[in-house]
């Protein structure tokens, strides 16, 4: 059975006005129109910027910090844990945020491989801002912001924004060098926090899926590896609103079976971090994450990144097998960031067209 294609993916260099992108410095107008767009709609918008933000030391060690980040409005705040593991190196260090501490991606391994490169690696709970349900209106971040329409995604991206907050207020990080990266649900919000936030270089995730790195107009129908343990499709926006209606924007109901008409897909996201550095890493069996979409949004995106001149600061890796945050994934984003702070060569891993011979949609 052939993929099923459901429209083409919208024109990044088009104006909502019908202008055409021609100047390289009119690419933030543009930026801010498809953020607009993509953010509202697919996410229900961002939760605002906190009135009040502490953070406060809780331990400090050599080779571990813990610090207590508490943010919200003047009259009701939350509060949460950030663990941030430190290399021993004099000076400032790059960091990896991850907010994936509720699963056990970030094992000693993946810790001991930041570290060693001279990273720093800050991981805290997604799921002390916004509950991982199905129904989770009473989580704390909707206590303080009752009338916000933001999506669980949303909240968890303020929560990873509001550990890039606190990396300004620790003096040995190197606020220029910044990264974010998850996994699955926690990849769509690393993903989105990485393109949103501007003080992020680095955003990456990994098979974040539908409503991450994937396509709504491309749907995949048949496995590309036989080992592949999670179906023979990809997740349509059918699955996330029967399983976790509230991971997305209540507006994207309108499209459910109707994608075609949606008025963005992801690769306005995945252009957002442009002209800063986007890095994402699929596995070629996790077809539910819908890898051959994940390469068309990300090639769509990657024609931002030629105009603007920074082409090598998009990069995407296709890996054999499941649906998991492997070290070598992680490693791969730490490629990346040692090219652009230590000037190490990328391997050809990142030049790998698993899909050569699919029909651009674009």
């Amino acid at each position: 059975m052939a993929d099923i294609i459901c429209g083409k993916l919208q024109d990044l260099f088009t104006f909502n006005d019908g202008s055409k992108l021609v100047n390289k410095e009119d690419w933030e107008k543009r930026r801010k129109e498809i953020s607009d767009i993509a953010v509202n709609t697919c996410y229900g918008g961002m939760p605002p910027e906190p009135e009040y933000f502490n953070l406060e030391a809780l331990c400090e060690r050599d080779d571990i910090m813990c610090y207590k980040i508490t943010a919200g409005t003047n009259e009701k705040q939350l509060s949460f844990l950030l663990k941030i593991y430190r290399p021993q190196v004099k000076g400032r260090v790059p960091v990896v945020i991850d907010g994936d501490e509720c699963w056990e991606y970030m094992t000693p391994e993946v810790i001991e491989a930041t570290t060693s490169r001279g990273y720093a690696m800050a991981v805290f709970n997604r799921l002390e801002i916004v509950k991982d349900l199905k129904y989770n209106r009473d989580s704390v971040l909707y206590q303080i912001y009752p009338e916000i329409k933001s999506s669980t995604v949303a909240g968890w991206a303020w929560g990873i924004m509001r550990v890039v907050d606190a990396m300004f207020k620790i003096d040995f990080i190197d606020t220029d060098n910044i990264a974010v990266v998850g996994h699955s649900r926690g990849g769509k919000a690393a993903q989105l926090a990485g393109v949103y936030d501007t003080r992020v270089k680095y955003a990456g995730n990994n098979g974040s899926g539908a409503g991450g790195a994937g396509c709504w107009k491309y749907k995949m129908t048949e496995r590309v590896e036989e080992s592949a343990p999670l179906g023979d499709r990809s997740e349509l926006l059918s699955d996330l609103f029967n399983n976790f209606p509230c991971w997305m924007g209540e507006e994207m109901k309108n499209y459910i079976d109707n994608e075609g008409e949606l008025p963005f897909d992801q690769h306005f996201f995945k252009a957002m971090a442009a002209p800063r550095c986007y890095i994402e890493t699929e596995g070629l069996g996790d077809t539910w994450a819908n890898p051959k979409g994940a390469m068309q949004t990300f090639l769509a995106a990657k024609e931002i990144y030629k105009f603007l001149g920074v082409e090598e600061n998009a990069q995407i890796h296709f890996r054999k097998g499941r649906h998991s945050h492997t070290l070598h994934d992680f490693e791969m984003l730490l490629n990346v960031m040692d090219h652009h702070i230590k000037g190490t060569p990328l391997s050809d891993e990142f030049n790998y067209d698993p899909f050569p011979d699919m029909e651009k949609i674009f």
